[in-house]
């Protein structure tokens, strides 16, 4: 493994409260806390996800305490297996689940170790203008890599989508989940 990950200082954004991000993933070594992302400048404003030493996706956000805790109950470890990450935020939503929504592969996750989510209204400091977003590291760049490939990694400002935005079933393979 290598300590390799991409760097960017957001533009000005539209939304505190609405975004979408979206990557295909295949990991590497499975067996290590793995960084898919982290937005935000430091620990007390933050919004990332990675993998777990145990296989389990966590998701976590702070934002003047714990604003999003979600820690899958499934485990994603197979080394030779493509993902597709979707998480969908969108905190004017009148339910609490509606708020965060996590797609591995086109179908929604609903069943989580640890499920905490953000109040309704919520901004969050890490979708300001002008923070630094980090795809492969966790914000101290210096730990926590992800080993393996991350690809088309994207961040939509504004709005909650859905995985069919980025993928569909294969129409021969009605299981295969493919990008769009």
């Amino acid at each position: 493994g290598d300590s390799s990950y991409m760097k960017k200082t957001s533009v000005t954004q539209t939304s505190q409260r609405k975004c979408t991000i979206s990557c295909w993933l295949k990991r590497g070594n499975v067996g290590v806390d793995a960084t898919i992302f982290n937005l935000g400048a430091s620990a007390g404003s933050t919004l990332y996800s990675y993998f777990k030493s145990d296989g389990t996706l966590e998701t976590y956000a702070t934002t003047s305490g714990t604003a999003i805790n979600l820690r899958t109950n499934a485990t994603y470890r197979d080394p030779a297996a493509w993902y597709h990450l979707v998480i969908a935020i969108d905190t004017e939503q009148g339910t609490a689940a509606n708020r965060v929504k996590i797609y591995i592969n086109g179908t929604q996750v609903t069943s989580f170790q640890t499920e905490t989510y953000p109040d309704e209204d919520l901004d969050f400091a890490s979708l300001a203008t002008d923070q630094t977003y980090w795809v492969g590291s966790y914000l101290d760049e210096s730990s926590q890599f992800f080993d393996g490939y991350i690809a088309e990694f994207v961040f939509i400002d504004g709005l909650q989508l859905a995985a069919s935005s980025f993928g569909e079933f294969d129409s021969d393979s009605p299981t295969i989940w493919k990008p769009i």
